[in-house]
């Protein structure tokens, strides 16, 4: 074999370890993320190395939100921690920023291969939308693979499942459980 055809041979080996590193940010197809919890919920371990806690740990829905922590993803982070602060007394959340190594550990017993928000277990969830059921999944970037309509629906699902009464926020759908009045 002729050095130019090694060096070629080299290259080709190095790209294909970058795509492999970086499976994270190409498409999954639908169906293989596991709709079984791998992570029964929070646990002292995740809490440590949560960068945000809000809630109760006893709370009927627990969120956990993997994501680097940077200026790329820090909205997601936003938006996850603010919807929790206005459900409190209803929701847990722990935001991890998985690039730290307490953050890694617990990223990796999720069996998560990316960034990702976990609801009660899972990022796999069915909702209603117009009579239809959907399947959403809280994997990679909010905005673009999953929005904020799909995740207060699922939330509200959740809490209506729990037998919680809630008011919909701005920008659910109508099949979305409706607080007393």
């Amino acid at each position: 074999m002729s050095s130019r055809n090694s060096v070629v041979a080299v290259i080709v080996a190095v790209l294909i370890c970058g795509l492999v590193g970086l499976g994270c940010r190409s498409e999954r197809p639908a169906g293989v993320e596991s709709d079984e919890p791998t992570t029964p919920g929070p646990s002292s371990t995740s809490a440590v190395a949560a960068v945000v806690v809000v809630g109760e740990p006893d709370a009927p829905v627990k969120i956990m939100a993997f994501y680097p922590l940077n200026e790329g993803h820090q909205f997601i982070a936003d938006y996850v921690q603010e919807f929790a602060e206005a459900h409190s007394e209803y929701v847990y959340l722990e935001v991890i920023d998985f690039r730290t190594s307490e953050g890694m550990v617990v990223w990796q017993d999720t069996g998560l291969s990316c960034a990702g928000v976990l609801v009660n277990g899972t990022t796999t969830h069915e909702i209603k939308r117009d009579g239809e059921i959907e399947t959403v999944n809280f994997i990679k970037r909010l905005g673009v693979n999953w929005i904020e309509e799909d995740f207060e629906t699922v939330v509200n699902q959740l809490l209506a499942e729990a037998g919680v009464a809630v008011e919909a926020t701005a920008g659910e759908t109508d099949d979305a459980p409706q607080g007393d009045e």
